[in-house]
């Protein structure tokens, strides 16, 4: 737990409370990582495994490794669409965003198992 002492955040409140909230914080956090890891078993389970990889590879070919301002070959392109260069890098961006969520969420998932695996 946390300093209750001389935590600088909760020193507007009194002693009680501070430790309160403290606990509240922590409680909150360790919420917040069961709902990643549980999150990330998810898309480990989908695209971890099997053909996972190979997929996910694709993926990443057909955006993140795409060069931004190249429309032909990449997800979702369309001549017909009216982009300017800041939106279609806009979008573009958001594709790349997926793709690296994914891929954060398989490696945190094969960081806890390393990491369950070391202490057993």
């Amino acid at each position: 737990m946390a300093d209750t002492q001389n935590g600088p955040a909760f020193g507007w409140l009194g002693q009680e409370e501070a430790r309160d909230a403290f606990q509240q914080n922590d409680e909150m956090q360790q919420a917040a990582a069961r709902f990643m890891l549980e999150q990330g078993k998810l898309v480990f389970d989908v695209l971890g495994v099997g053909r996972g990889p190979e997929l996910l590879e694709l993926l990443r070919e057909q955006t993140i490794e795409k060069p931004l301002m190249v429309v032909h070959g990449t997800i979702g392109s369309a001549p017909e669409i009216g982009l300017g260069p800041a939106e279609w890098a806009y979008y573009r961006e958001g594709q790349n965003s997926v793709i690296r969520y994914l891929e954060t969420m398989i490696a945190y998932v094969e960081r806890s198992q390393n990491e369950e695996n070391n202490h057993v």
